[in-house]
């Protein structure tokens, strides 16, 4: 047995001193890889790691229903939420569900949570008022503002319920109910 460990050992020995720098720097280069498994270029075969040549892991929402999705690009594929390359969404934690619905903070319907516009989904204030020649009609009220984060697009009256045709001549807007405040971004 000793003799057997012995032969083994000389053979191990001259292999190595018989080897060229070159063979041994070839035979590394073969074993190597990227042993990163949420890389795109992921070497299941590597058997020692490379340095820095495993391509980035990008995680993102694969779901494309989702309200953010990350489509891929010339970055390189997405490895989904948990990194293991999937399209397994159901298991997708980090995807977030679409919610339809209404977007505009003047609105009677607005909703935070939204993040899909549904076009003429939201409602608004309406009032039947007395127009100055004695007529009525209905008119949606709010703020007419359009520097106003609570903007309301179709308002055709202001925060008094009073326009041009209703008060007179000398009506002036009334910006009571506008949001003003310059903030970076009202949503």
């Amino acid at each position: 047995m000793m003799r057997r460990i012995l032969f083994t050992l000389i053979i191990s020995i001259m292999a190595v001193f018989q080897t060229s720098c070159d063979e041994i720097a070839n035979l590394v280069e073969d074993l190597s890889g990227c042993q990163q498994e949420c890389s795109s270029n992921y070497d299941a075969d590597a058997t020692l790691p490379c340095t820095n040549c495993c391509e980035e892991c990008i995680f993102g929402c694969l779901d494309s229903a989702a309200s953010n999705y990350l489509e891929p690009d010339e970055s390189g594929p997405f490895t989904g939420c948990d990194g293991n390359g999937t399209r397994d969404l159901a298991s997708s934690g980090c995807c977030i569900s679409s919610v339809y619905g209404c977007m505009n903070t003047g609105a009677n319907n607005f909703n935070f949570l939204v993040t899909v516009a549904v076009a003429d989904s939201c409602t608004y204030d309406e009032a039947e008022v007395t127009l100055e020649d004695g007529t009525t009609a209905t008119v949606v009220y709010g703020c007419m503002n359009a520097d106003a984060c609570n903007h309301v697009e179709s308002a055709n009256a202001d925060c008094n319920q009073e326009n041009a045709a209703i008060a007179g001549s000398d009506w002036t807007q009334n910006d009571d109910c506008c949001d003003l405040t310059k903030n970076a971004s009202c949503y």
